[in-house]
């Protein structure tokens, strides 16, 4: 259960990030399947786009991963 505000703002971010990368990658697979020169190497280059997007956020907003579920140990 989330406790203060900072928490909940911290799950939004979160969210907000895992369903921009979810839609990131449902349009570029979507649309690079019309593209011939389409290979692994854009899967690699996307994989790349998604791993920045989620590393940023947590650099951005100091989030760690060790602290997930920390929220439920103070009750």
């Amino acid at each position: 259960m989330v406790r203060n505000a900072h928490s909940i703002s911290l799950e939004r971010g979160r969210f907000g990030v895992v369903l921009a990368t979810v839609v990131i990658n449902v349009a570029a697979v979507s649309l690079l399947t019309f593209a011939p020169w389409s290979d692994w190497r854009t899967g690699v280059a996307l994989n790349i786009v998604d791993n920045c997007l989620l590393i940023g956020f947590t650099l951005v907003r100091r989030d760690a991963s060790d602290s997930v579920g920390d929220e439920d140990k103070s009750a």
